[in-house]
């Protein structure tokens, strides 16, 4: 078992150097659900663990020794069997598990976008590809390496930052805000003032202050997806923030990291989704709607305005109230409160 030193963290992991522990090169962080060759991943609970075996199965369990597994000490102090099941020894322990996050995270941020250039267009090193049937206004910003395809139409005052893919017909409105390691697919309408790809909103509470952890992810937009003006979706944290093809987000919609919009998904005005929120296919939300942090709303749900959902959601449920539970009871619950105020 390799015990995992945060006070010698610099030495492992360098924004200027291929980072390395225990042997391993790795690069980058990979979430639970999502494991990759050469990535790190954290453990910080039965959820993730169990997540880890399950991506395994399907992947194979020869990628599991190539890999580093920082575990939180105080759960593997409880030695659930299931920790014991990894087959890989690569199994970091600390006692800072917050504090290694963050540090690791800032690490492996550095070390991707290191050399990248934020000041200068593209345009004038050569180092983008827009096809010569795309419209570019006058006072458009584009990034090294952006790839911008056939009859996209950019309107002024966009910026699109470096390793953004803008894929056939898609129009971005004016002053919209594309961050690195954005993918919008065909046919996309994104209005004015929306923002796609900033950082989520992700800290832990140490020493006194909230410590940053840096999102490294990207966010992956389908096809036929329209966008209102205002809208937020953040980057993920360590894997895409999600959001399929069909999709239509109203504005003043916030979209926080990690979330995945199954197909066709309808989200009304001022709604906000909290980090990894699942919404399942042709699911709908009216105006002003909540959804707390690692929610799964199943396929074809639909939940009423000023709503605000805590617990996962099964399939075709409709829902109102905070908090949300199915209507017909929320309607009883409501008709009950009448009958009291009357007395």
């Amino acid at each position: 078992m390799n015990i995992f030193d945060v006070e010698n963290l610099d030495k492992h992991i360098s924004p200027l150097t291929p980072a390395q522990i225990a042997g391993v090169s790795l690069s980058g962080i990979c979430k639970s659900k999502n494991i990759k060759k050469n990535h790190l991943c954290f453990i910080n609970g039965k959820a993730p663990l169990s997540e880890v075996l399950i991506s395994a199965k399907e992947k194979g369990s020869k990628i599991l020794n190539e890999m580093v597994f920082i575990v939180d000490e105080k759960f593997y102090d409880k030695q659930p069997e299931e920790l014991n099941s990894i087959p890989t020894d690569l199994i970091a322990l600390t006692k800072n598990f917050d504090e290694v996050m963050c540090l690791v995270s800032k690490f492996f941020y550095e070390q991707k976008y290191v050399d990248t250039q934020y000041l200068l267009d593209g345009r004038q090193t050569g180092e983008v590809n827009v096809c010569p049937t795309a419209r570019i206004a006058q006072g458009v910003f584009i990034g090294e390496s952006v790839n911008i395809e056939s009859n996209v139409v950019v309107m002024p005052g966009c910026v699109i930052m470096g390793g953004v893919t803008i894929s056939q017909n898609t129009v971005l409105y004016p002053n919209c805000t594309i961050y690195p390691e954005t993918k919008i697919g065909k046919n996309c309408l994104i209005h004015a003032g929306t923002v796609i790809g900033s950082d989520g909103y992700g800290y832990n509470f140490m020493q006194g202050e909230h410590r940053k952890i840096w999102h490294i992810g990207g966010v992956s937009i389908g096809s036929e997806v329209e966008i209102g003006a205002n809208c937020t979706i953040d980057r993920g944290t360590f894997d895409d923030t999600i959001v399929e093809d069909g999709t239509k987000l109203d504005n003043l919609v916030h979209i926080a990291h990690n979330c995945h919009l199954k197909k066709g998904v309808i989200i009304c005005a001022q709604s906000g989704l909290a980090g990894s929120v699942t919404v399942g296919q042709f699911s709908a939300m009216s105006g002003h709607v909540a959804v707390a942090p690692g929610v799964e709303i199943g396929n074809q749900c639909e939940v009423v305005g000023h709503s605000a959902v805590f617990d996962n959601v099964e399939d075709k449920t409709r829902l109102a109230g905070t908090p949300a539970r199915p209507m017909k009871e929320w309607l009883r619950s409501i008709a009950a409160i009448r009958r009291l105020t009357k007395k």
